[in-house]
């Protein structure tokens, strides 16, 4: 440890210190302060002084390491993670939902049946909603759009579930879910680097990343919990355990629905074998229709939070804001021109999906390099593009280093310009500026790597 390299003992320093920083002064955004005395500014530019930091640590993972490089990547990642432990969330309010989700479902109840405005208007007597209602009434006021009903799928529940078991309507419990997740997201990126071999100190372009630590471990997002799955997956599919991969892809899409747009290339893989195309098909086909249904029982109405994503949500993305542009050139009325900007982006992500499985796989690193483009399109493409959503592409980073995304590290923190600009009545530069700024030279990047790789 004593010969590592200086840059890599700073760095690491650095890093730790931030995650430090963040968690000291959490407490400044806590809910008795309001957003227009809140130091956001300041805040997005400690987030966005990382992200340009992180990128430093690009040029360093082409020359290797050692064993102990390794060990100093790991031990010093996870103590950012932990320090999290003692922070409030900055800007963030989801994990409501989550713990109340997960005392439903822990204690036998169907998080799909009520919404929050429910259990607080009108409160079921059956059990367990009564006595969670009682209990948990602090955690259920604070839910966010509790006029919908949960959006988060049964596998997600689960893990909701095992949170409160280990510590009820506790955010520490949720964080050590969440950390035992991502430590064997961080071993299944190391399994992969070795499948290519590829520098295992790669891993750093994840396990350092301060968009992962924040979102993660800050904000407590729920993304490791589908991400795992993928990865499970795309390791599974790398040894040819086709099945077990459609397996990891239904529990996948059982926690978020996305990864059913990686079916198309664990078929590809198994082309042109009528035998393992079935298996394949029916594996993922009858897991997925078990793990959902408990959501198609319930009624997939306007109260619905699927329904409501599906339908509604919109946000960062300066790609949607061009289709809604373009979808308004007719004579159309909201709701139908965002229906139409959606299918328009959904044609779009199909076709990308399409293109991108068209060919024979070649190897591993040709099938782990498509997977990895499908997210990407995914997160491209989507209407919502929320920093967390990053996580979907973080993991296949250190395996695929694009600088276009890389890039998307120190800008998406430009998303938490919003809550500064809102209670001063200035939102619309939000969408007409911060946005273009956050995703221009992102798109400016990928386009011109595109144009030269194909010169």
């Amino acid at each position: 440890m004593a010969r590592l390299p200086y840059i890599w003992w700073l760095l690491g320093a650095v890093f730790i210190a931030m995650s430090g920083v963040l968690a000291v002064n959490s407490p400044a955004f806590g809910e008795d302060v309001d957003l227009i005395d809140m130091p956001i500014a300041t805040y997005i530019a400690g987030y966005a002084l990382a992200g340009i930091l992180f990128l430093a640590l690009i040029p360093l993972t082409r020359q290797g390491g050692s064993k102990g490089l390794l060990i100093w990547i790991i031990g010093a990642g996870i103590l950012m993670r932990l320090i999290q432990f003692t922070a409030s969330p900055v800007l963030e309010d989801d994990y409501y939902r989550y713990l109340w989700d997960g005392a439903v479902t822990a204690e036998g109840g169907n998080p799909f049946r009520y919404s929050p405005n429910t259990m607080i208007d009108d409160p079921p007597a059956a059990a367990p909603y009564a006595e969670l209602t009682e209990r948990g009434d602090y955690i259920l006021e604070r839910v966010n759009y509790p006029q919908y009903r949960t959006i988060y799928p049964p596998v997600t529940q689960a893990f909701f579930a095992l949170a409160h078991k280990i510590g009820p309507f506790s955010l520490t419990a949720w964080r050590i879910v969440l950390l035992a997740l991502d430590i064997m997201i961080a071993g299944l990126i190391l399994h992969l680097l070795a499948t290519l071999g590829r520098p295992l100190v790669a891993v750093v372009l994840y396990w350092w990343n301060p968009l992962v630590v924040k979102e993660i471990f800050n904000s407590v997002h729920m993304e490791p919990v589908v991400v795992i799955f993928v990865l499970a997956a795309l390791a599974a599919l790398a040894s040819n355990r086709r099945a077990l991969a459609a397996a990891a892809l239904a529990l996948g899409a059982g926690a978020k629905l996305w990864p059913v747009l990686l079916m198309p290339l664990a078929l590809r893989a198994a082309w042109p074998s009528r035998s393992k195309l079935l298996a394949i098909g029916a594996v993922f086909a009858v897991l997925t229709a078990a793990l959902f249904l408990p959501v198609l029982l319930t009624r997939l109405d306007g109260s619905s939070g699927f329904v409501a994503y599906a339908e509604k949500w919109q946000t960062n993305s300066a790609l949607f804001l061009i289709l809604e542009w373009l979808a308004g050139l007719w004579p159309w009325e909201w709701p139908v021109q965002g229906m139409i900007a959606r299918g328009l982006a959904g044609a779009m992500l199909l076709a990308a999906v399409v293109w991108i499985c068209r060919r024979p796989i070649g190897n591993d690193k040709d099938l782990l390099q498509r997977a990895f483009l499908c997210l990407v399109a995914l997160f491209l493409l989507s209407p919502v593009q929320f920093p967390w959503y990053f996580l979907w592409v973080a993991p296949l980073l250190p395996l695929f280093p694009l600088r276009g995304l890389l890039l998307a590290v120190p800008l998406l923190p430009l998303y938490y310009g919003y809550f500064h600009l809102q209670p001063r009545d200035m939102a619309d530069l939000q969408t007409y500026g911060l946005v273009w700024l956050s995703w221009i030279p992102v798109w400016a990047v990928l386009g011109h790597d595109y144009l030269r790789q194909r010169g």
